[in-house]
């Protein structure tokens, strides 16, 4: 295998470095100027990718545009095959607040149908995801997952440590997305009485129903707030609703007046003064994602498992992904030889049937069908050589032979 590098380059801001706010002021600034690179985006980093030879301009504007914005401290910027790795390592879960999590995985996989979709999809990066994903399946199949509390729980336990008993307790899930979904019904079966509000009210219904609760429309919603005991919020922008309904509540917060608040939104759904009402009474995604669960001798066992297998297969995939990449030139002198050859075979075959004008079609389809078989034949040792022509020597020679 060759020292050159694998042309591949993230530059990501992470909850660990970067708070939601910041997170997404970094996503706005890249978007602005990296309009060539691709975008992965969660609730717990947003990740730059791209590809090229050198670091694309894309990432060279993100950078900038993050360091102008008083945002580059702190981001992580990976090349090469520590790139591959890390995304590799994403798709398997390992950088996730819960190991081994299935909607990281869920997220590449959507990442890469938007590449896909692209005008020009990026050969490389297409490539590079579909390795990631099958590392994703893969450690996640071959080996006994954690059973560690999803973000769901977590936000469930912190309001039961604010003094919420959850059985019988007014609920309100605002969001019907996926982690809005997995709090209803997890506040559900903990005997919650749970509202769902989204901005469709028929898709807070089809949640509602799950355990048999309420749905609600956000501007509803926003009016039971501050009379409910909790509330989860998991939006993909600001409440604008409660804002009205902040105006309302006079004076500083005290715990028996005020729901238990978590938000899951990144950025924060929440505006600042009403988080800062709350208090003690609000958490946001951010220090749930610090606030890393405890685990039993067994539970820490089967994690450790799945995390040693996980990066063995990332470490195999990161093999894999760099000689397909060495490869490429090889792949490319052998479908130019191809194409060439097929060329002059379909030259050729019709200068032939002109001159025997007396076949019938069925004669005329075997005489194709031999000239096929025929180059086949002859190019299948040069075939062979270039798929597995790792340093690129076979490739040259074939385009000095063919004068490709």
């Amino acid at each position: 295998m060759s020292d050159r590098p694998l042309p591949l380059w993230i530059l990501a801001a992470q909850a660990d470095r970067h708070p939601a706010e910041a997170r997404a002021a970094f996503a706005q600034s890249a978007r602005a100027g990296a309009e060539d690179a691709a975008f992965l985006v969660t609730c717990h980093r947003v990740e730059v990718v791209a590809t090229g030879e050198r670091p694309r301009a894309s990432i060279q504007a993100a950078a900038g545009e993050a360091a102008a914005r008083g945002l580059a401290h702190g981001l992580r910027a990976y090349a090469g095959r520590e790139a591959a790795e890390h995304l590799f390592r994403l798709a398997a879960g390992l950088e996730s607040a819960v190991t081994g999590e299935d909607e990281i995985l869920h997220q590449v996989r959507e990442l890469l149908d938007d590449v896909r979709e692209a005008e020009h999809p990026d050969a490389v990066l297409v490539r590079a995801l579909e390795v990631a994903i099958g590392v994703g399946r893969r450690s996640r199949a071959e080996r006994e997952r954690p059973q560690e509390r999803g973000l769901a729980d977590r936000a469930l336990d912190w309001v039961a440590s604010r003094g919420v008993d959850m059985a019988g307790s007014s609920v309100l899930v605002v969001g019907a997305g996926v982690m809005g979904r997995a709090v209803a019904v997890g506040a559900g079966r903990r005997g919650g009485r749970v509202t769902v509000a989204s901005r469709d009210v028929e898709h807070a219904r089809s949640v509602a129903r799950l355990f048999d609760g309420e749905a609600s429309a956000l501007d509803a919603a926003a009016e039971r707030f501050w009379t409910s005991d909790a509330v989860v919020v998991a939006l993909a922008g600001p409440w604008v609703a409660l804002e009205r309904v902040e105006r309302a509540v006079p004076g500083p917060a005290a715990a028996p007046c005020c729901p238990a608040v978590v938000d899951l939104s990144s950025p924060p759904a929440l505006s600042g003064s009403i988080r800062a009402h709350l208090g003690e009474r609000y958490v946001g995604i951010d220090d749930l994602f610090a606030g890393r669960p405890q685990r039993g001798a067994d539970a820490e066992r089967v994690r450790r498992e799945y995390v040693e297998h996980a990066e063995r297969l990332v470490a195999e995939a990161a093999d894999r992904f760099a000689r397909w990449v060495e490869a490429r030139p090889s792949i490319e002198t052998l479908r130019a030889l191809r194409a060439s050859a097929e060329a002059r075979r379909v030259r050729d075959l019709e200068r032939l049937l002109r001159r025997l004008p007396d076949l019938d079609p069925r004669q005329r389809a075997l005489v194709s069908a031999f000239s096929e078989q025929l180059v086949a034949g002859i190019l299948h040792a040069p075939s062979a050589r270039l798929h597995d022509d790792s340093d690129g020597s076979a490739a040259a020679a074939a385009r000095r032979l063919f004068g490709l």
